[in-house]
């Protein structure tokens, strides 16, 4: 039996849908659970996935390889070094943000976690957006990590059923989707975490699937 049999859809409280673009605008709408921000992004600066990719530091306890080795397209603000009762320190990310060019509004996010939240398996995050163009309008929500994750997961999965792998690269004018973390994510957000992703010495999370079972995943309607 594949372990994708035990994947928990549920009805979040996070709607995020992205409607048709093109000609490199990426148009994301996002409802915080009644409240709607609209976002026509550019291919200019950060690339629209900055969200998926800030939503997936999160997930581990530690600074990972796309960070460490350079290849991060976002940016970590904040870090705290935690010790174990083993000696073995990881940096955990507590501050990401970004800022999508919507010409002319420039759109800001930051994504909190708070240290007392550090080790959790699902925690509250604060999400800070500030939009400015002749004025300045603030947003701030509270929300739990793991719907993020389901609105994310599901913005991004549809997106690339719709317009396929080269077709978004293409129609973004150059946002390449990051398949390994929007899996990781998806995981998580299904209530599959258990089954997938298994705790090595760095206390980070490696993805434990099979090939078909990854596509699968990626496939899923949420």
């Amino acid at each position: 039996m594949s372990v994708l049999e035990n994947a928990k859809k549920y009805d979040c409280p996070l709607k995020f849908t992205a409607s048709d673009g093109e000609s490199g605008w990426t148009n994301i709408v996002f409802d915080f659970n009644g409240t709607v921000i609209k976002s026509d992004i550019s291919y200019l600066g950060y690339q629209p996935s900055a969200l998926l990719e800030a939503t997936r530091i999160f997930h581990s306890h530690e600074i990972s390889y796309d960070e460490g080795y350079g290849y991060s397209h976002i940016d970590i603000e904040k870090t705290e070094d935690v010790g174990s009762p083993e000696g073995i320190w990881d940096v955990v990310p507590m501050v990401v943000g970004f800022q999508w060019d919507e010409e002319p509004m420039l759109t800001t996010w930051y994504i909190i976690r708070e240290a007392k939240d550090i080790g959790k398996k699902d925690f509250p995050l604060i999400i800070k957006i500030t939009r400015t163009t002749d004025k300045v309008v603030n947003h701030e929500f509270t929300i739990h990590y793991r719907d993020l994750c389901y609105a994310v997961s599901k913005c991004y999965t549809e997106l690339l059923k719709r317009y396929g792998f080269s077709g978004y690269f293409h129609r973004s004018y150059g946002d390449d989707i990051n398949i390994r973390q929007l899996l990781e994510i998806k995981g998580y957000a299904l209530g599959l975490t258990s089954n997938l992703y298994a705790e090595d010495e760095t206390k980070s999370y490696r993805l434990q699937l099979t090939p078909d079972e990854e596509l699968e995943l990626l496939k899923m309607d949420m």
